[in-house]
This record gives structure tokens, sequence and C-alpha cells, in this order.
């Protein structure tokens, strides 16, 4: 229909000055004035999860504090590369970092171990937390329901909706 092809005739420009407006930061502004993410993400085995949620976010975040496996540290210093303000956080480190965030993502790629469950439940039960969460993939699992907050944004597919919540 007519209304459909101005649609793929606009879209593309009016994407494009948005996505235009979200890359520039103020003349003035600092390293994470535009958005603070700490990602607790990645394994040994899953690393590849921690590489697309760090480049996922790299547009529209300008520092990123990464909460992973030790087998993963190669990784991020490739990361930087593509993102330079990536830093890695000890779990001595943890509660500074989480506090200077703007926003947790949790879960791309922990596996579902034993560690994994329990990184799950200190970064949700953590005091620090920020007050915007992503509970994403195997994090989905170890969630406990009266940790959620008004905050809190949990994204299953069909499978894992299936597999947490027993409902089709």
């Amino acid at each position: 229909s007519f209304r459909y092809l101005a649609y793929l005739r606009v879209m593309p420009k009016l994407t494009a000055q948005i996505f235009k407006r979200l890359h520039q930061p103020h003349a003035r502004s600092h390293k994470g004035d535009i958005g603070v993410l700490y990602i607790a993400a990645g394994s040994k085995q899953y690393h590849g999860a921690l590489q697309y949620a760090v480049l996922a976010a790299s547009p529209f975040v300008d520092l990123i504090y990464v909460e992973t496996d030790s087998s993963n540290l190669a990784l991020l210093r490739v990361l930087k590369t593509v993102h330079p303000a990536i830093i890695h956080v000890a779990v001595a480190q943890r509660a500074r970092y989480l506090q200077r965030s703007d926003c947790l993502l949790l879960g791309p790629g922990l596996g579902r171990t034993v560690s994994a469950k329990r990184l799950t439940r200190a970064l949700l039960r953590h005091p620090k937390r920020p007050s915007k969460t992503v509970i994403d993939a195997d994090a989905l699992h170890f969630m406990l329901p009266r940790l959620l907050t008004a905050g809190t944004i949990i994204t299953p597919h069909p499978g894992e909706y299936r597999a947490v919540f027993g409902a089709t």
C-alpha cells in the first residue's frame, strides 16, 4: 500500500537521525555521563554471549563494567579495541562499581552452574544494585521473584519462558 511505501522511504532517514543523536555526547561530557552499564555475563563455555552484550551496549553507553569468568580476560582485552572504556570488575570491587552503574545486565552466557546461581542471586540481593536491571538468559533460571523490583526487566524467549514459568 501507499502508506507502507511512504514508511519505507521515511524510516531509514528517521532511524539515522535518531541514531545520530544517540551517538553525540555533549562537548563537555566525561566518561560515564552518557551511561554506565554493569554486565555480569559469559563463562568459559559461553564467552560469545559476553561479546554480544558488550557490542550491543557499546553504542549506547560510554562506560562498561564487566564481571565475568576469569577465562574471559583475554576476550575483554580484545573488546577494549571496540569499546576502550571496559573495566574488568573483581568480586572484591563489586559494590564500588555497582554503585556507580546506571543499569545491570545479568545473565547472558553465565551457564547453569552453581557459581552462576550464586552470582545471580548475589547481584540481585546486592544493596548497591542499580535501580534498573535486565535479567536475561541463564540468570532467568536463578532469579527469585521476591528480588525483582519495579526497575527490573526480564527478557525470556519462548523456550526460557516455558522453562522458568511453566506456562505456554
